[in-house]
C-alpha cells in the first residue's frame, strides 16, 4: 500500500451519489447504488401505497420504484425528461428503484464533514446526518435509505406476492 492509499484510509473518506430531490440535495451511499435508468416507463399498481410509483421491466428484471420525494413528506417527484432518473440501489439484499429530481455527481466525504443528527426525531427520521463540506452553505443531507425505502414493508409485500396471499 503506497503513501497516498494509506492516507485516505486514515481519513476515512467514503463515496456517495449526490440526487436533487425536490430543490435538496440528498446523498446515497454509493455502496447501495446499483446503477441509475435515465429513461423508463412505470407501470401503476393499484391499492399501493401513494409513495409507491409502481414497477419497471429493467432488462426482465421487474423492480419496484418508490416516489424519494413523496416518501420523504413533500410532494411527488414531477418527472421531467432527461433529467429524472431512477436510481437502483440494494438495500437488504432487495433491489429497488428511487425517482429522484436529478443526478448530480459521486462526491467523496470525509467522516469528519458529517454532522450526525438524533434518530429520535420523527421529522428527521429518514436523515442520518447532514454534509457540512459545501463552502456554498448549501446543506446536503445523507439518507438511510432503509429507512425512508420501508424496507419490511416491501419485503412483507414480496412474500404475500410470492405465497399468493
Amino acid at each position: 500500500m503506497n503513501e497516498q492509499e494509506n492516507n485516505l484510509k486514515q481519513l476515512k473518506i467514503k463515496k456517495y451519489l449526490e440526487v436533487s430531490i425536490l430543490d435538496k440535495k440528498y446523498c446515497i451511499p454509493l455502496k447501495d447504488v446499483r446503477e441509475v435508468v435515465p429513461r423508463f416507463e412505470i407501470s401503476t399498481v393499484p391499492l399501493t401505497p401513494k409513495y409507491f410509483k409502481g414497477l419497471i421491466n429493467l432488462r426482465g428484471r421487474i423492480l419496484s420504484v418508490i416516489d424519494l420525494g413523496h416518501r420523504l413528506n413533500y410532494k411527488d417527484i414531477e418527472v421531467v425528461p432527461k433529467m429524472t432518473c431512477i436510481v437502483i440501489v440494494s438495500i437488504g439484499g432487495i433491489e429497488i428503484g428511487v425517482l429522484v429530481e436529478e443526478v448530480l455527481c459521486v462526491c467523496s466525504i470525509e467522516d469528519k464533514d458529517i454532522e450526525e443528527v438524533s434518530t429520535n426525531d420523527k421529522n428527521n427520521e429518514f436523515i442520518t446526518g447532514i454534509i457540512k463540506t459545501d463552502n456554498s452553505g448549501e446543506l446536503r443531507f445523507l439518507i438511510d435509505l432503509s429507512k425512508a425505502l420501508d424496507i419490511k414493508i416491501i419485503q412483507s409485500m414480496m412474500l404475500s406476492n410470492a405465497t399468493g396471499t
